[in-house]
Formats: C-alpha cells, sequence, structure tokens
C-alpha cells in the first residue's frame, strides 16, 4: 500500500458490534489504514413466549420483514430452538432493508422480493407498498432498538402488522475505560458510527469527559441520515455521510475526505 493513499496509517475507530466488526477493518486495512475496534454494543437474543406464540404462527403471514443481519440470523436462532424448519419461510414474501442483510438471507437458501436503492426504513416502505395486497399479513422482525416507522406506516396504509422482537442491543461496558482512554489520548484520525445506537452509548460512555472538545478536529463518519441525526442530537454538527449508506461507502468517503486534505496540504507547500 502506497504512502500516498489517502488511509495510510490513519487510525480509524470502529465502533460498530464485533459480529460485523472485523468486515469494516478489513476494508479500513486494504486503503492501508489502521481500525481500532471498539464494538460500543452487543447483541443478546430475545426468547420468551410471545416469541414462541409468533413463530408457531408464521403460517399464518403473506409478508417477512427484516430490518437487520442480526434480525435474520437471530431469527433462525429461533427457528432451530424451536425445532421449526427454516424452509417455512420459503411460503413468505420477504422484504430486507438492504443488502448486507440481502446476503444474510441466501446464506440460508432465502431470496428477497424486495430490497430498496436507499438503505433505510422510508425507502423499505416506500418500495414495498406497491407489491402488497389488501388483506395480506405482515410480519415485522426487529431487534429493541429499531425504529418504528415502517409499521406504523403500513398500519396507516390499512395493513395488519405483527412484531417478532428476536434480539435486544445493549452497551458492551467491558470496552468504556479503553474507550475513554484512547479518546483522551487524541490518538485518533477518525471515528465512525454504523448505527443510532453506537452514537448513543458512544456518548454514554463518555459523558462526563468533555468529549465534544475531544473530538474536534477528528472526522465523524455516519453511515446514514438517521444515524446523522442522533449525532445532531448529542451535539455533533459537523460529520460525514457517504452516497451509499453502507461501510463501503463510508471508507470511500473517508478516502475522499483525507485525499482533498493532504491535496490541500501540498498546494500550501
Amino acid at each position: 500500500m502506497s504512502g500516498n493513499a489517502p488511509l495510510f496509517l490513519k487510525k480509524i475507530l470502529v465502533t460498530r458490534g464485533s459480529r460485523q466488526a472485523s468486515t469494516f477493518s478489513k476494508l479500513i486495512k486494504e486503503e492501508g489504514g489502521i481500525p481500532v475496534e471498539m464494538p460500543l454494543l452487543s447483541f443478546q437474543l430475545i426468547d420468551n413466549e410471545d416469541s414462541m406464540k409468533v413463530l408457531k404462527e408464521l403460517h399464518t403471514f403473506q409478508w417477512l420483514i427484516l430490518t437487520s443481519q442480526n434480525g435474520v440470523s437471530f431469527l433462525m436462532e429461533l427457528l432451530q430452538k424451536y425445532h421449526i424448519n427454516e424452509k417455512i419461510l420459503n411460503k413468505l414474501k420477504i422484504a430486507v432493508v438492504g443488502r448486507k442483510t440481502e446476503l444474510e438471507l441466501k446464506k440460508h437458501g432465502l431470496k428477497a422480493a424486495v430490497v430498496p436503492e436507499q438503505y433505510v426504513a422510508e425507502n423499505l416502505l416506500e418500495s414495498l407498498l406497491p407489491c402488497l395486497h389488501q388483506g395480506e399479513r405482515i410480519l415485522i422482525v426487529r431487534g429493541n432498538l429499531a425504529r418504528t416507522v415502517i409499521k406504523e406506516g403500513l398500519e396507516e396504509h390499512g395493513y395488519e402488522v405483527g412484531e417478532l422482537i428476536v434480539y435486544e442491543t445493549v452497551p458492551n461496558d467491558s470496552v468504556k475505560q479503553q474507550l475513554r482512554e484512547l479518546l483522551t489520548a487524541g490518538n485518533l484520525d477518525a471515528i465512525t458510527f454504523t448505527s443510532s445506537s453506537t452514537v448513543s452509548f458512544f456518548v454514554e460512555m463518555v459523558s462526563d469527559l468533555p468529549w465534544l472538545s475531544l473530538i474536534k478536529g477528528c472526522p465523524i463518519v455516519c453511515i446514514g441520515p438517521i444515524t446523522a441525526e442522533t449525532a445532531e442530537s448529542f451535539g455533533i454538527t459537523e460529520y460525514l455521510i457517504p452516497q451509499q449508506y453502507t461501510i463501503s461507502g463510508m471508507i470511500e468517503v473517508l478516502n475522499h475526505h483525507f485525499w482533498f486534505k493532504q491535496e490541500s496540504k501540498e498546494e500550501k507547500q
């Protein structure tokens, strides 16, 4: 990797959960950067009587909506636990929020009927509505912190919508001290947030520090507009958003940022 590469030796904070962090870190390394993995959240299976009841009624739904990779993984885990053949999902039409969720689905031999161009809930709702027929029942599989915009939008159009919450997102307190030390040392070249939860848990862990001052001048990259809105709500007013709301898009916007910064520096010399 050339020393002129925009991300060469740049320390990039990766805050996403440990399950997905490795993919992001690999992309950063390929660009010559140094990923600093700090998974601020972790995911736990939700398994209760409500879950079992909904799973037993899967055959009564015509559509299944999956809002994340984790949703797919934990749904499959529950099906296995209750000895329900995952092939039952072949009888449902499936909509997913983005390509990563679609890829996770394909691992189980399943195909999505609807994938929006922009990977946010509003776009999924917009893409899904023309495909629905009155009287169809829809099941949304999600995590406990997922937004309810899809459910509310479908109900406004008169559809019967069920929900299955298969996992909860919790802060990974084991990295709290390490994060605080890292931030205080000022050794980061960029910070990435891949969800609203990563922003919220980040602020929660460093709230008693002058954290806004500590990150001043450090590029903040939010994966999409919803994450950016959360960042703004905590006082982060400067951030970058990729055109494609993916980790590849985040790498692209980081490359562009540091390339522009590098060129500006050379012009002044």
